[in-house]
C-alpha cells in the first residue's frame, strides 16, 4: 500500500485530488492510504518519513509550497513530490527540491494518473534500497548505502550508518529479511555488514568503514562467499 499526502488549502481541489486516486485505485487495482493537510505547517509538525509521495500545492497562505518542500528536505531527503499548481513557471523551480513532476490545475485524469505511475516507479525503486528504523522517538528511513552494519544486544538492533546511530527493538533473524543477500551478509550471530564498506576480511575479524568487528566459525565460509560474489558482480565478472 502507498501512503500519500495532500498538501492543498483548498477544500474543492483536495476533493478533485481524492477523486483522482479513487480513480486511479479502480483502474490498477491498487490501494492508498491518504493523508491531507490544509497548509504546508501541519504537515511539518512532528513530521515522519512514513509517506511515499507527498502532493503539494504552491500557492498557499502562510507558508507556500516552496518554502514547505525545503524544510521537507531536511526531514525526508527521497519522498517523491509533486507540485500541484495553476502557472507552470511556478513548478519549474521544482528542481531546487528535488520535485519529481507537477501537474497543473484544474486536474485532468490523464495527466494525474502518469504522473502517479513515475512516482509509483521511483518509490518502489526507492523501497528495493532503503529501510525504515523505527527507534523510540521516530520512524527513520535508511538508505541501504548509508548504512555500515548492524549490531545485535539482546532484543535491540543497532543500525550504524552514515547519518549516526539508529537504535530499535529487533533482531539480527528479522532484519535478514528485510536487506538484500546480494548486499549484506553476517560475520557472526551479532552481525550483520554491508559488503560495499569491507576493507578487510581474515579468518576471525573483519574491518568494515574502519571498525574491526569479530567473525564467528559458522560464518567464515558464508561471509567469503557473499563478499567474492560482490566483489565479481560490481566488476562486471
Amino acid at each position: 500500500m502507498l501512503h500519500i499526502a495532500i498538501v492543498e488549502d483548498n477544500e474543492v481541489d483536495t476533493g478533485i485530488l481524492l477523486e483522482n486516486l479513487h480513480q486511479y485505485e479502480l483502474d490498477n487495482g491498487c490501494s492508498f492510504q491518504t493523508t491531507c493537510f490544509p497548509d504546508g505547517t501541519s504537515l511539518l509538525e512532528k513530521y515522519e518519513p512514513v509517506y511515499d509521495v507527498v502532493m503539494m500545492d504552491i500557492e498557499m497562505p502562510g507558508m507556500n509550497g516552496m518554502d514547505t518542500a525545503r524544510k521537507l528536505r531536511e526531514l525526508d531527503p527521497s519522498v517523491c513530490l509533486i507540485f500541484i499548481t495553476n502557472l507552470a513557471q511556478y513548478a519549474i523551480s521544482g528542481y531546487e527540491v528535488d520535485a519529481i513532476d507537477y501537474i497543473l490545475k484544474p486536474l485532468q485524469y490523464f495527466q494525474f494518473s502518469t504522473r502517479l505511475d513515475k512516482a509509483i516507479r521511483i518509490c518502489g525503486l526507492w523501497k528495493e534500497r532503503s529501510v525504515v528504523v523505527e527507534t523510540q522517538s521516530s520512524l527513520v528511513r535508511l538508505p541501504l548505502d548509508e548504512i555500515y552494519y548492524v549490531e545485535s544486544e539482546k532484543h535491540y538492533l543497532t543500525f550504524r550508518a552514515k547519518r549516526g546511530d539508529y537504535r530499535s527493538r529487533g533482531t539480527i533473524k528479522s532484519v535478514v529479511a528485510d536487506l538484500p543477500q546480494e548486499t549484506f551478509a553476517r560475520c557472526h550471530a551479532s552481525y550483520l555488514v554491508n559488503l560495499e564498506y569491507v576493507e578487510r576480511i581474515d579468518r576471525k575479524q573483519v574491518l568494515v568503514h574502519g571498525k574491526t568487528l569479530p567473525v564467528s566459525r559458522a560464518c567464515q565460509k558464508s561471509l567469503m562467499d557473499a563478499f567474492t560474489r560482490y566483489l565479481g558482480g560490481k566488476r562486471g565478472w
